[in-house]
This record gives C-alpha cells, sequence and structure tokens, in this order.
C-alpha cells in the first residue's frame, strides 16, 4: 500500500509541477510580446519585473516559469496603461525584466 500512496504523491507533484498558477487577465491578453525593433513608433511607459517559482521540490521547467513571466509582465502592463511588452533580460532564477510600451493609439 505504501508504494500506491508513493506514486499518487508523486504523480501529483509531477502534475503540480507542469501547471501555470497565472492566469492571463482580459486586459493583459491585449497586451503584445515583441522584439525591442519593432517598437521605434512607441510610446515607453517604464518596466516591471516578473518573479514566480523556478523550483517547487525540483526545478519547473524553464518553459513553464518562461510562460508564467510573460503572463505576469502582461497583466502588469495592462494594469500600467501598456500595449507591448519587450524583455530586457532573460530569465534568472524565476525572475524577468521587461520594458513596457504604449504602441497603439
Amino acid at each position: 500500500m505504501s508504494t500506491l500512496r508513493t506514486f499518487i504523491a508523486a504523480s501529483a507533484l509531477i502534475t503540480t509541477i507542469g501547471c501555470t498558477w497565472v492566469p492571463l487577465t482580459d486586459n493583459g491578453a491585449g497586451v503584445d510580446i515583441v522584439d525591442a525593433e519593432k517598437i521605434s513608433a512607441c510610446e515607453p511607459l517604464g518596466e516591471v519585473t516578473s518573479s514566480t517559482q523556478d523550483k517547487i521540490v525540483v526545478a519547473r521547467s524553464s518553459g513553464k516559469v518562461q510562460e508564467e513571466l510573460f503572463v505576469l509582465a502582461r497583466n502588469e502592463a495592462a494594469v500600467q496603461g501598456a500595449d507591448t511588452i519587450v524583455a530586457t533580460a532573460a530569465p534568472e532564477n524565476g525572475r524577468q525584466s521587461f520594458s513596457i510600451y504604449r504602441c497603439r493609439s
């Protein structure tokens, strides 16, 4: 019976590690992620930094961590009136910085 419990606990942990915890808001969905060369006609509005857990007992998938960082940045950019973000650094230890812009009128 302990083998079954161990298997169930391990399965739950693996499922949890693969999940994205942060929902994209309706306003955040209107924020684009672009490369720096696409913002020449945009108004700079500032910077945001996203952070999420990159480890929950074991290291999380870098793809899932990146996805959460983008979602958090898009949500925060929308709150600040931006419609576009550009990553200014690579993700490191569950943190990433972004410049935020207003590109649409």
